[in-house]
């Protein structure tokens, strides 16, 4: 069965950027469940999750398509395999929003509370961070590593100062035990959502420039690195 090439490639832009828009809602949403107490939000959340989910598979099937019947060469084949590997990414977020809001209903469920200033931090950083993703992602533009890097080194400093107030709060009483873990919990995932944009703008440079840089690992276009 022949396909058009072009027009599937615009299809495939056009699905991922639709997931990117709808994951990167799903992250502001359930920060602003968290900060609200809201577990009508947190629920909504959890259920745009199933979208994001169905967007990956779309995503998937479109690459496999191209890639069985479209035989796409050179910059044609970088955006299968980005599209391919930023689809992963971003479910994985979703997945990770998801759970930020779990974690809201439970905090709620517990009573009062309020929200430690470094896991605001770590939220807008996260979510600063996603959004750069995303707009490379639309523009096509590459990023600094470097400064992409630094911002998510910010959100492993303030998970680490997250768990140090859990070590200094848990203590006080079961209720606070709870309330402590849970924070710390939603701290992992901030951090691991700050990774996964990281993940992001290394696969929109591989897409522009063919560079692949990946672990502290650099590739140049038609280079194979040697195995150690």
């Amino acid at each position: 069965m022949a396909i058009v090439l072009a027009d599937e490639l615009i299809e495939l832009r056009r699905e991922l950027l639709d997931m990117a828009g709808l994951t990167e809602r799903q992250l502001a949403d359930s920060i602003t469940a968290l900060r609200g107490k809201d577990i009508e939000a947190a629920l909504e959340v959890r259920r745009q999750d199933e979208q994001v989910n169905e967007f990956e598979v779309a995503v998937e099937a479109r690459c496999l398509r191209i890639l069985a019947l479209g035989s796409p060469i050179g910059a044609d084949l970088r955006n299968v395999l980005a599209s391919l590997r930023v689809s992963n990414n971003l479910e994985r977020i979703g997945d990770l929003a998801k759970g930020v809001s779990k974690k809201t209903v439970y905090l709620v469920k517990q009573g009062v509370y309020e929200v430690p200033d470094m896991i605001n931090t770590m939220a807008e950083e996260s979510a600063a961070l996603l959004s750069r993703a995303v707009q490379c992602l639309a523009t096509e533009q590459p990023y600094s590593l470097e400064r992409a890097r630094q911002a998510d080194a910010r959100v492993d400093d303030c998970e680490r100062m997250v768990f140090r107030w859990v070590e200094e709060t848990a203590p006080q009483s079961p209720e606070m035990t709870a309330v402590a873990v849970d924070f710390y919990s939603i701290a992992r995932r901030l951090e691991r959502i700050a990774d996964l944009s990281v993940n992001i703008i290394e696969e929109v440079n591989f897409l522009v420039e063919g560079r692949i840089v990946r672990h502290g690992i650099e590739v140049q276009p038609g280079e194979v690195p040697t195995s150690r």
